[in-house]
Parts: structure tokens; C-alpha cells; sequence
């Protein structure tokens, strides 16, 4: 099984006093994610480093970078051809209603991002926290 590894679950896997740490643990033992061919993009890498950063220290960030660097198989998602266009588009058709864009946004352009990785890829699913996936409808979320 190939999945990506989303920032949500990730933070919550690393951070013993995250809300969610607990569930993280367990997920990874129930997919034995450490057996499991698993992907992570800069943009994830970005908001792991990011959030530890400031959540906990920036030596936790470092070697959160180093562990999923080593660990996991990082997608340059800017490899995928108009990978700006096609992000757009598929975040203007998650956030449209009664024809026209809402005025608050359901999905980010961050998490449209990731969904079309994983659609192009062909992975498996998504591992992740944020419940705006769940309206994507073509890729598995696992939760």
C-alpha cells in the first residue's frame, strides 16, 4: 500500500502532547506504516517543520525534517506538469456553491495540493486529521 503522510497526522505522531497523539500511534500500529510505502511533499514537509517549530523547538523540527527526509519518499509535486493550474481548478470546484466560489473557503489550496498528488501518483490514501478531505471523493482518507 503506498500512502501520503499529511501534516496533521504527522505533527500528531510526533508531538506526545498533541490532542490527536494518541490516535496517531494507533493508526501507525493498525497500517503498520512502517512496512508501508509511504510519501510525504514539500509543502507536508514544510508545515511539519513549520508547526514543531513553533509548537515545541526548532531541534525537534530539525530532526522531524532529517526522520521523514530518511524515512519516506519526498514528491516534488511542482514535477507534475501545471501543477498550479490543476491545483486551482480542483480547489475552485471544492469550494464552489450554488455555482460560484463561497466567500470562505472549505478546502486550502495547501490540502487541494496534496489530493492531486495523490491523484496523480496513483497512491493508495491519505493519512491524515483534516476532516476538509473528506469532501474530495476520489481519494481514500484514512483517519
Amino acid at each position: 500500500m503506498k500512502l501520503l503522510l499529511d501534516s496533521s497526522f504527522l505533527i500528531a505522531y510526533i508531538l506526545p502532547n498533541d490532542t490527536l497523539h494518541k490516535k496517531a500511534v494507533e493508526i501507525e500500529e493498525d497500517l503498520n506504516i512502517s512496512d508501508m510505502e509511504c510519501f510525504v511533499t514539500n509543502q507536508i514537509i514544510a508545515e511539519v517543520v513549520n508547526t514543531l517549530g513553533h509548537r515545541d523547538s526548532a531541534e525537534l523540527a530539525k530532526n522531524a525534517y532529517n526522520m521523514m527526509k530518511d524515512s519516506f519518499t519526498c514528491i516534488n509535486e511542482y514535477e507534475i506538469p501545471h501543477f498550479n493550474d490543476i491545483t486551482i481548478k480542483k480547489y475552485k470546484q471544492l469550494n464552489m456553491k450554488n455555482g460560484k466560489l463561497n466567500n470562505k473557503h472549505k478546502i486550502g489550496f495547501t490540502d487541494c495540493s496534496i489530493l492531486e498528488v495523490a491523484k496523480y501518483y496513483a497512491l493508495d490514501g491519505i493519512v491524515t486529521f483534516d476532516s476538509g478531505f473528506l469532501k474530495n471523493g476520489n481519494v481514500k482518507i484514512i483517519s
